[in-house]
């Protein structure tokens, strides 16, 4: 359990946007051609986030919507071979909208690792599970977020949901729309691959990018 705790410091020192010591905020500080070294887990979770942008024509981008006002996009960002970052313009990311899924998924490792039968690791809208038999998830209303919407039935794998159950994710939500669902969820087999999908599955839930990372969409409007 402690290596699940440490993994989980670990990752909110190098992926969170409020640290000055961050890896994020290193990125965020580099002018055109200048480079940073960052943590292995941080080159992962880009790593990973880029191929979905990529994949996605940018559907799904880390690039922060303030950079987009500048010109910047994912295309921008270049992971050296050394393991260092540059970039080719200023710019800021993140990772919030694929980290937690990733965080979640390799602490559930951890504790299937250290001999847990089933694993399920929660980190607040991301759900990553490796049971031996199927759980119940509940989807939260976006109307009323005391109350479950859907239920859907997995026992490995994993769940994401984003949307205005108090706000809606900047990342899905950059050209400022209103006819945006309450909220999505995703399910695949990788919780970090559903929690970058429900960006994804906002903007377009019959993208083609979805059934190619095996990634299934559930939508849940608001009603009018």
């Amino acid at each position: 359990m402690r290596r699940a705790f440490d993994l989980a410091a670990r990752f909110h020192a190098a992926m969170s946007r409020q640290e000055e010591t961050s890896d994020v905020a290193a990125i965020a500080r580099l002018r055109p051609g200048e480079r940073a070294m960052v943590r292995v887990q941080t080159r992962e979770v880009l790593r990973l986030a880029l191929d979905i942008a990529e994949d996605s024509d940018g559907a799904f981008d880390p690039v922060m919507p303030d950079s987009h006002a500048r010109g910047a996009t994912w295309r921008d960002v270049v992971l050296e071979a050394d393991g260092g970052i540059s970039v080719r313009r200023a710019l800021r990311v993140s990772l919030d909208g694929v980290a937690k899924g990733f965080a979640a998924e390799r602490l559930c490792a951890i504790l299937s690792e250290g001999g847990a039968a089933d694993a399920i690791v929660d980190a607040g809208g991301d759900l990553a599970l490796s049971c031996r038999a199927t759980e119940r998830v509940g989807l939260r209303d976006p109307a009323c977020p005391g109350r479950m919407a859907k239920e859907i039935a997995l026992a490995r794998g994993g769940v994401a949901s984003s949307g205005a159950y108090g706000g809606v994710s900047e990342l899905w939500d950059r050209e400022g729309r209103r006819d945006w669902p309450g909220a999505v969820a995703v399910v695949a087999p990788s919780a970090a691959v559903a929690d970058a999908m429900t960006k994804v599955a906002a903007r377009d839930p019959n993208a083609p990018v979805l059934a190619r990372w095996n990634a299934k969409p559930i939508l849940m409007r608001r009603a009018k």
